[in-house]
């Protein structure tokens, strides 16, 4: 529970501050889950992908990027 008041915490001052907030090392479906039910920005980890070669990671983002409204700050996911 205390890492979850964190985590809660710091989701919570970087969206008041108007920042994108990243969470990084996600590995689980129940971490992402518990990410997006707090609002949570953005997430990396290998529950989103394993390591993969450059041009591979290029060709996703963009991909990602398409889908996504013009301000994506302010959207969850």
């Amino acid at each position: 529970k205390m890492g979850e008041s964190f985590i809660d915490t710091i989701v919570m001052m970087g969206r008041k501050m108007g920042l994108v907030v990243l969470a990084e090392g996600v590995e689980k479906k129940e971490q992402m889950e518990y990410l997006m039910k707090h609002k949570c920005h953005r997430a990396q980890g290998y529950y989103i992908s394993k390591p993969m070669p450059e041009e591979r990671a290029i060709l996703l983002f963009k991909e990602w990027n398409s889908q996504e409204p013009e301000d994506s700050r302010l959207s969850n996911w």
